[in-house]
């Protein structure tokens, strides 16, 4: 339990700009917690906490596991090693069907392939979810998203953005919404060797966050 905070489903209504900002600090989170070794695997918007200084803490390691720590050999993250099993210790599950990545639902040779991108396929289901109040695919059953990461059911593109930026004229709009559609395609690619990685993300958000005040201004101006 973490005092004075709501999961990112409650949390209050954010505009596209701190929106983009949370996002920013998510990633960086989970960038820490890759950077000493540990994979979350459960990420969805229940496991996001923000407080109202915006600050971010990402909770349940129930299926999280270890593996070589990016930035040098011994790691020490938040919580212990001691609490994480390594990656092929883990009991295989499919963990919340609807944020997992392909190689997490694999139980033939995901092992093998489960990686930091792995919670990088999550994070952009969860950016999907908290801008559109959907997925990016047809709600089913898991069998329906084994459909999906085989490829026989297409993607959704995130269509509506108006209310999240009404400072913008529709055109903007539509430049911002193919930005992130371009973001979250390469978030959400089924194969894992060709996903981007984090620290692209953010490298991604922050550019938008750029072209966002820009177009703010021209919008501003006209």
């Amino acid at each position: 339990y973490i005092p004075h905070t709501v999961n990112l489903v409650h949390a209050p209504r954010m505009d596209f700009l701190l929106l983009l900002q949370i996002f920013i600090k998510i990633a960086t989170v989970l960038t820490y917690l890759h950077d000493n070794g540990i994979l979350h695997l459960d990420l969805k918007p229940e496991n996001i906490l923000i407080n109202d200084q915006y600050e971010i803490f990402i909770i349940d390691y129930g299926v999280s596991c270890s593996r070589q720590p990016k930035t040098g050999p011994e790691p020490s993250p938040s919580p212990s090693p001691e609490q994480i099993k390594t990656c092929d210790q883990i009991n295989w599950v499919c963990t919340t069907y609807l944020y997992a990545p392909p190689e997490l639902c694999d139980v033939t040779s995901g092992i093998n392939r489960i990686g930091f991108r792995s919670d990088v396929y999550s994070l952009g289901v969860v950016f999907f979810y908290i801008v559109s109040h959907t997925y990016p695919y047809p709600i089913g059953d898991v069998n329906d998203i084994k459909l999906l990461h085989e490829g026989q059911i297409p993607k959704n593109p995130l269509r509506f953005l108006p209310s999240l930026i009404p400072q913008l004229p529709y055109s903007f709009q539509s430049y911002f919404i193919k930005g992130i559609n371009k973001l979250l395609g390469w978030m959400l690619e089924p194969d894992e060797r060709h996903r981007i990685d984090l620290p692209e993300v953010i490298k991604q958000l922050h550019r938008m966050i750029e072209e966002y005040k820009k177009h703010l201004i021209l919008a501003k101006k006209s």
